[in-house]
């Protein structure tokens, strides 16, 4: 209930502040883009689905641990191979992973 809650009044303040900043600030919604995401957390979701329903014991630390690095995997693959990462994110990205291992 807490979460429907909160679900509901965050989309109530999200319409009236888009209405009422809409010609101040639009927003691009692209579209393409959330399909794309929209897509992958569905892969991500198989995954770990598929992960969990092979273990006998899928509540166990490494079996949760196995799922959430599943996850991120599988979910960065799906964003990656639907294109939804751009060549200038996938540059910023090689830069600050390159920052952080010469530290």
């Amino acid at each position: 209930v807490a979460a429907w809650s909160t679900f509901v009044s965050y989309a109530i303040a999200f319409v009236y502040m888009s209405r009422s900043l809409a010609r101040d600030w639009p927003i691009d919604w692209q579209p393409r883009l959330i399909a794309k995401s929209v897509a992958a957390s569905a892969l991500m979701a198989g995954a770990v689905l598929a992960v969990r329903a092979a273990s006998s014991a899928p509540d166990s630390i490494p079996m949760v641990v196995l799922a959430i690095v599943t996850g991120i995997v599988a979910y960065a693959a799906g964003l990656f191979a639907l294109g939804a990462v751009t060549a200038r994110e996938r540059a910023f990205l090689a830069s600050v992973l390159r920052r952080g291992r010469d530290r």
